[in-house]
């Protein structure tokens, strides 16, 4: 009697099997989303790393290929086209993940990072160091170590023996044979001449402690990894920049209220020479100056950048607000633009250069200002127009654009966190915590991975830098720089060149 139940039982699974694809005999089971596919970022303004189990990696096959190219979600496995909608692999949004810190001997108080142009590798400026660091992309590991303190062997590092420029004086030191004897405190730095030279400012002289005398700028031969000129500069040079053409390079004076412009369109270092001078008001007067260099310091010249056709210079004054606009053809001050929220720190242009981003420090704040009116506002005196202003956390310091000018990333150094903004939109998409206290940024080229140098403060936190993946976008072709020849006379590496059997120290929080 049990055979005719059994019978059923039999007939009702053939049918089934038949209605039933994925179940027949033969047939491709659907496969799940593999674990490590990628989860979807938070957007929110507190939104924290992604907990996705697994992570994407790095290609390093060459120099020339996008050194952080991260695989995007479109290259994950994806289930067949048998599979339903509900079971696809959603799509990424737009964050930030922090996946590695790195530690190390040499990275003390870390002030600046740059990535060459085709992100292969990146300079960081350790400022209490004395040295800028070349590392690996691809890696992650320290390849070079360049050292910036000098003896009388250094003697050939300086052009006749120059010490000074402009009309500045030794306040200290004043010993002629003495004064190009000194460790210098690297700030900030800029790439020139198709990558071939980093240009490194140095805060001040080591044995200048009020920073009131001239200080220095080196030029560092990329392709031998070490200096081949030394320049003297005005007191306290911060930022630099370079024209669009390339032939331009201002060095910002923090101290002076003061940027001095040089022509650096010969290829060779030894031609490299000083044109001009630009004041924003009046010079101070430098035998007075007393106490904290980072406070006394007038206008507290810093952030600077180019029109995109060269005739401007753009400068943001942190202490006594405002932007300042020199022509660079006839050398006059066109006036401070004072349609921007309170202390500018960072001015960074737009790719098409129509629009001027600016991190203001104590206001918590970046503004988007249109290039135009900023300069039609000079010179018609109307001072109606102010720019767009954006919230992003306490104490914004360096600020860095993805290269197509899509997302703004600002270093949040009270607050220790990096944020993103969604440049077309104007709004904070995330918001990650970084090492206390980050200070400076930059982007890789491709648009995949940020850096950021954690300085401390008051002796708490830094000497770290922090690698954060970029999430939800797609990368950007990069294009190498143009190759230049060698230049006869270069420097040869010294020993400290080498010096890369540092006790180096990476926390990866995430495969890279």
């Amino acid at each position: 009697m049990l055979r005719v139940p059994c019978l059923l039982l039999v007939c009702v699974i053939v049918l089934l099997c038949f209605h039933s694809p994925g179940l027949a005999l033969g047939a491709d089971v659907v496969p799940e989303p593999l674990s490590g596919a990628p989860a979807e970022a938070g957007s929110g303004p507190e939104s924290g790393p992604s907990a996705s189990p697994a992570a994407p990696t790095v290609s390093a096959a060459s120099a020339a290929d996008q050194a952080s190219q991260s695989v995007q979600p479109d290259q994950q496995a994806q289930p067949d086209q048998g599979a339903q909608a509900d079971q696809a692999v959603p799509a990424q949004k737009p964050g930030l993940e922090r996946v590695t810190t790195i530690r190390g001997s040499f990275v003390l108080s870390p002030k600046s990072v740059i990535f060459s142009a085709d992100g292969s590798r990146f300079y960081v400026n350790a400022l209490e160091g004395l040295k800028t660091l070349v590392y690996d992309t691809a890696t992650l590991k320290l390849a070079h170590v360049i050292s910036h303190e000098f003896t009388e062997e250094d003697a050939g590092l300086f052009l006749d023996n120059e010490s000074t420029v402009f009309d500045y004086t030794y306040l200290v030191n004043r010993d002629p044979q003495k004064r190009n004897c000194f460790g210098g405190k690297p700030v900030e730095g800029v790439l020139t001449h198709a990558d071939r030279y980093l240009w490194v400012t140095y805060y001040r002289r080591t044995w200048d402690p009020r920073a009131t005398s001239p200080s220095a700028v080196a030029i560092i031969d990329t392709q031998s990894n070490s200096i081949v000129r030394v320049m003297p500069t005005g007191p306290l040079p911060k930022m630099l920049a370079v024209s669009p053409d390339g032939r331009t390079l201002a060095i910002t004076h923090w101290g002076d209220n003061s940027v001095a412009l040089m022509d650096i369109s010969s290829d060779n270092p030894r031609d490299f020479h000083y044109v001009g001078l630009l004041v924003d008001g009046k010079r101070p007067d430098l035998r007075r100056v007393r106490g904290d260099r980072d406070k006394v310091c007038g206008h507290c010249l810093r952030g600077t950048v180019f029109s995109r056709d060269g005739r401007h210079l753009f400068v943001g004054r942190m202490h006594n607000g405002g932007i300042t606009v020199f022509d660079v053809r006839t050398r006059a001050c066109l006036g401070t633009f004072r349609g921007v929220d309170p202390t500018p720190r960072h001015l960074v242009l737009s790719p098409d250069g129509t629009t001027l981003y600016v991190s203001c420090a104590a206001s918590g704040t970046i503004n988007a200002l249109e290039v135009d009116r900023v300069l039609e506002s000079l010179a018609t005196g109307d001072t109606s127009y102010r720019g767009r202003s954006l919230a992003v956390g306490p104490d914004g310091r360096t600020l860095a654009l993805s290269a197509d000018g899509r997302w703004i990333y600002v270093a949040c150094n009270r607050m220790a966190r990096l944020v993103m903004v969604d440049a077309l939109n104007w709004k904070v998409v995330d918001r990650v915590p970084a090492s206390p206290y980050p200070v400076g940024l930059a982007v890789h080229p491709d648009g995949t991975m940020v850096l950021t140098t954690a300085q401390g403060r008051k002796g708490r936190g830094g000497h770290v830098l922090d690698v954060f993946r970029v999430q939800g976008v797609k990368p950007l072709p990069v294009q190498p720089p143009a190759e230049r020849p060698a230049q006869d006379g270069d420097r040869e590496p010294d020993e400290t060149d080498d010096e890369t059997d540092d006790e180096q120290h990476v926390d990866t929080l995430s495969t890279w």
